[in-house]
């Protein structure tokens, strides 16, 4: 006896086609105008940074807003869209490309092992924040060095005090305010010096650790850039930062930290990736962890949090944490520093090889 392939009823046989025709009609519809959009923000990230305020956030979640290009390309492929599926790959290896850095780790230069060691924490507490008692105790918990708290109002700055800032943390440069703007570095160790980055007044203070080196941490929180005149102060803000880590730190080691409000995937905040400066959280492997919204009954979607070091300065440790009533996750990072140049030794020469070899050859 043979088996025979049951006729499929010709009203089945339409249902069938007709679906299949909706379902191919919806998908060229929809992952065109998706692949249409991630050229679009792809392209932008060419750019200087002038982009329209709607890209800005596109360009933030850069590597989420490219994952379903694999989805497309491998439906593509499989449907015959000879036309669509090279469109799909070219943009999914430009996705590779831009992801690539934010998942290389640093190695750990020869000086870590002997330097000095600093822990900086970093808080965006959020103004609006209905229990300041919790974020303040959850921020102090981690017994920091040094603190960086955004978003710092007149009741963080009581509450703080409440549970012991005061007598832990004696050097302190406080600017409160009623609104997202306040901003305050803690410290147990003294201030040699004290800088004003930026118009919206980001501290940046120069400490002189016991060790007998120093290290310049800057607290950053610039606008956020989601209305046209914010997304230009970010963009000046950032420029400032920059020119502040060129040349304002000098030959100092020194960390950027704090609520950035952008991503390496973005122009003007990727600037400040471009030359010796590195993220802690990529140096040590977590480049594509994230850290806003933390309020959420999803995860975080972008890590807007970051602690940025110049070649004297290395992360060895890093740890995010929750901060109560907060939208962004907190982080501690342990920042080696390097020892200041031995006299008579100039920047690059700074090693016991190349010193030793100088040394040998001028017998």
């Amino acid at each position: 006896m043979k088996w025979r392939r049951e006729r499929v009823p010709l009203e089945d046989q339409t249902i069938r086609h007709r679906a299949g025709t909706l379902f191919g009609a919806f998908f060229d519809i929809a992952s065109w105008g998706y692949l249409a959009l991630l050229a679009v923000v792809s392209v932008s990230r060419l750019s200087d940074g002038s982009v329209p305020v709607l890209l800005q956030p596109l360009q933030a979640g850069y590597p989420l807003l490219g994952a379903p290009v694999w989805l497309v390309l491998v439906i593509s492929g499989v449907t015959r869209r000879w036309f669509q599926a090279p469109v799909a790959l070219v943009l999914a290896v430009t996705l590779i490309a831009s992801v690539a850095p934010a998942r290389r780790s640093v190695a750990e230069p020869y000086w870590v092992r002997d330097s000095a060691r600093v822990r900086v924490a970093s808080a965006n507490v959020f103004f609006k924040n209905p229990n300041p008692d919790a974020a303040a105790e959850a921020v102090m918990a981690r017994d920091a060095d040094v603190m960086v708290v955004t978003e710092f109002t007149e009741s963080f700055s009581a509450a703080f005090d409440r549970v012991g800032a005061r007598e832990r943390y004696p050097y302190r440069t406080i600017r409160a305010r009623l609104d997202r703007n306040g901003v305050v570095v803690f410290s147990k160790i003294s201030f040699v010096e004290t800088e004003v980055l930026t118009d919206t007044k980001m501290p940046a203070v120069k400490l002189s650790l016991p060790s007998g080196e120093v290290l310049w941490v800057a607290a950053v929180h610039p606008y956020p850039p989601s209305t046209e005149s914010q997304t230009e102060q970010w963009i000046r803000s950032l420029h400032d930062v920059r020119r502040f880590e060129l040349g304002g730190a000098g030959d100092d080691p020194l960390a950027l930290v704090g609520d950035f409000n952008g991503t390496r995937w973005q122009p003007t905040f990727g600037k400040l990736l471009a030359g010796s400066m590195i993220d802690a959280h990529e140096a040590l492997g977590r480049g594509l962890s994230r850290s806003w919204p933390a309020d959420r009954w999803l995860p975080p979607l972008v890590r807007l949090d970051h602690a940025l070091l110049n070649e004297r300065a290395f992360p060895v440790a890093i740890d995010d944490f929750v901060v109560p009533g907060s939208d962004h996750l907190a982080f501690e990072v342990t920042i080696a520093v390097k020892a200041r140049l031995a006299p008579g030794v100039s920047p690059g020469e700074d090693s016991i090889v190349t010193t030793t070899t100088a040394l040998s050859t001028n017998r």
